[in-house]
């Protein structure tokens, strides 16, 4: 058993090849380990096992915290992009993809960078949009050199090995505002990646954006109803496709608490609903990916109140059980 360091940094997804939620990365504060650590969530143990082989490959991406990771089904690769990899909080722009059948790494960062590559950032967004077989990118935080906050949307197309900037200029009247600590996920039942709340570098935000590969769709009603989540960033969230729903859980707010609420949207509806059901301690900075095989949603570390309570504590949440024929972990169709 290789048990993760507490704390927040590293992100989980779900690898439908594999059949189990991994966790890639390391803490806050503690990226200066050489490689990043690779390990998977053993449910029926309630352990994590480290998959960071020794010795390491030639080929190994180096440890980070602050990174984006999506799973994509089409070449059925776990997907990561940038990050931070010291105390200095110099932002990467480099992009991995681990194969599962090889366990092994593929730099797929070409030197030199084209001209079309996404900049430098960490607390950004990634979401695999199975319908158009593309990566979506979306904002971040360019670095303390820079406090600038991003709001633009990229695409990384697998086949091609290119990114493309899907950012107009100038910027529409409905285009989600610059950001960072927001989480997506692809809602694979309506076809759109759902971008909630984040930090814009005054309160929290409590919007809810749809990117449908075109153009964004602001779902936030106005005034707020009163079963709305409270604005909050560094939250975690899980989408599970044959409901079509998804979860909130924790972050933190315009006030700089720390939250420890659940909420569940049907995306279809539009509709916010606040789960009492038993929860984990208040915490932001968590990982969180559903469990396609199991219907869970497993969440793991963060940071707890007043900010300075490393968690290395892991926890699931048991969705409606679901059977869906034909599809593979987040909702994706089989690979071609």
């Amino acid at each position: 058993m290789a048990w993760p360091l507490p704390g927040q940094g590293g992100q989980l997804a779900y690898d439908g090849a594999r059949g189990a939620v991994v966790l890639f990365g390391d803490p806050r504060d503690r990226p200066a380990r050489e490689v990043g650590t690779l390990r998977e969530w053993n449910s029926s143990l309630q352990q994590w096992t480290d998959l960071t082989p020794a010795p390491l490959p030639a080929v190994w991406p180096p440890s980070r915290s602050g990174h984006a990771m999506a799973w994509d089904s089409r070449r059925r690769r776990l997907v990561v992009f940038g990050g931070y990899a010291d105390e200095r909080l110099q932002a990467l722009n480099d992009l991995w993809a681990f194969d599962e059948a090889t366990g092994t790494w593929e730099n797929m960062t070409p030197a030199p960078l084209p001209a079309a590559w996404p900049s430098p950032r960490f607390l950004h967004a990634l979401a695999y949009d199975a319908a158009r077989d593309r990566v979506i990118l979306f904002g971040g935080f360019p670095g303390v050199s820079n406090f600038e906050r991003l709001a633009d949307v990229w695409e990384w197309s697998g086949d091609s090995g290119t990114w493309t900037n899907a950012t107009p200029d100038p910027l529409p009247a409905s285009w989600p505002t610059e950001r960072y600590s927001h989480t997506m996920v692809y809602d694979s039942k309506r076809q759109r990646t759902v971008v909630v709340g984040g930090y814009a570098g005054g309160p929290s935000l409590g919007d809810v954006w749809e990117w449908d590969g075109v153009q964004f769709v602001d779902r936030t009603p106005s005034p707020l109803p009163a079963n709305w989540p409270a604005p909050r960033s560094s939250h975690a969230m899980a989408y599970q496709p044959c409901t079509g729903t998804l979860i909130v859980f924790g972050g933190q707010d315009s006030q700089g608490t720390t939250l420890g609420d659940t909420w569940q949207w049907d995306g279809t509806l539009n509709f916010w609903v606040k789960l009492t059901v038993p929860s984990p301690p208040a915490r932001r900075g968590a990982g969180m990916a559903y469990d396609e095989a199991r219907s869970r949603a497993v969440l793991f570390g963060g940071v707890g109140h007043y900010g300075e309570i490393d968690l290395s504590d892991t926890w699931e949440y048991a969705f409606s059980p679901c059977e869906v024929a034909g599809v593979d972990g987040g909702g994706n169709p089989p690979p071609r």
